[in-house]
């Protein structure tokens, strides 16, 4: 039997967390079987669990970044669309894309509250760690 390529079987059972079993095996060329028998060995071998946390942080780090770069941009294409309101519009119309805004604004903010409270908590949670081994 093959030695186990724990870096690539990390990735894989990353890419299965976020993808599916199905897609992970097919960008892998491997079967869903085989992400079966991974995901069980991720249960007793620490190395491997090591390695799918480290990925998985990091995989996690690249979206939130790249979200909170979407969540910026948009927020400043909704300002640029309310200050170019025209006048001329009807006020039913003008008041139908201002509620609009304000309601993608608010969805905006609080998608952004929850990021920022998992990031705290994980902190916290950190910083307990950290305390109890010293």
């Amino acid at each position: 039997m093959a030695e186990l390529n724990y870096e690539r079987a990390a990735k894989i059972l990353c890419d299965a967390a976020y993808l599916g079993d199905s897609k992970a095996a097919d960008k892998w060329e491997i079967t869903s079987r085989t992400i079966e028998r991974y995901r069980a060995r991720l249960k007793s071998d620490p190395q491997l669990s090591a390695l799918v946390g480290t990925f998985r942080a990091e995989l996690e780090g690249n979206w939130k970044s790249e979200l909170s770069r979407s969540i910026f941009v948009t927020v400043r294409k909704i300002a640029e669309m309310v200050e170019a309101v025209d006048t001329a519009t009807p006020k039913a119309e003008m008041l139908e894309a201002l509620t609009g805004a304000a309601k993608a604004l608010s969805e905006i903010a609080i998608t952004t509250e929850v990021l920022n409270a998992g990031d705290a908590g994980k902190s916290s949670t950190s910083q307990k760690a950290g305390s109890a081994v010293a």
